[in-house]
């Protein structure tokens, strides 16, 4: 029929009564705060927070436009919330652990919460780090250089953690060859 205007179908009426409950309940009203300036903000209170426990933290420029952190923990009793402080903080690509109380565990929790995951450099010196801690650390793709003299790790540790970086499609191939000092 050209030129009738015909009433809408009962399913066109509920398919855009549908759509706008659906759009009005995922929008949220603009508060003025951007998803850029909430995620500064939440990393600022991750920063704050790990200030507050005694880390002491640089942020480093590695590749142009690729930032990431320098993390200071010599000497501080380490606890489980740091680690998840620093995650919240961002990509740290060096983490000094040096003459703390870090534990085996810690270090896979460092792993499991993916603060690790751009971790290049690592300082265990006078910890009580074994192999075990070591084997922790083998899929983390970029750790290749591991300061580790006054541990409780052994030779075999170094080379099975050697072994298992060098046969592992994970880590990217520069990183392989891993140097431990011990």
């Amino acid at each position: 029929m050209p030129g009738c205007f015909c009433r809408p179908t009962r399913r066109a009426v509920l398919f855009g009564l549908a759509l706008t409950l659906t759009v009005g309940a995922c929008s949220k009203p603009y508060d003025g705060v951007s998803d850029a300036d909430r995620e500064q903000q939440a990393k600022q209170a991750a920063l704050d927070a790990a200030s507050q426990h005694g880390l002491k933290m640089t942020e480093k420029t590695y590749l142009p436009g690729k930032k990431a952190w320098a993390v200071d923990m010599k000497g501080l009793t380490v606890t489980d919330d740091m680690f998840h402080k620093l995650k919240d903080a961002g990509q740290i690509a060096e983490l000094d652990l040096s003459d703390s109380t870090v534990t085996d565990t810690q270090l896979a929790l460092i792993r499991d919460l993916g603060v690790g995951a751009v971790l290049f450099k690592l300082d265990l010196s006078n910890t009580k780090v074994t192999d075990t801690g070591l084997g922790y650390l083998e899929g983390l793709p970029l750790l290749a250089n591991i300061k580790a003299t006054g541990t409780a790790i052994t030779a075999a540790g170094a080379d099975q953690y050697k072994n298992a970086r060098a046969n592992n499609p994970k880590v990217l191939a520069q990183f392989r060859n891993a140097t431990i000092t011990r």
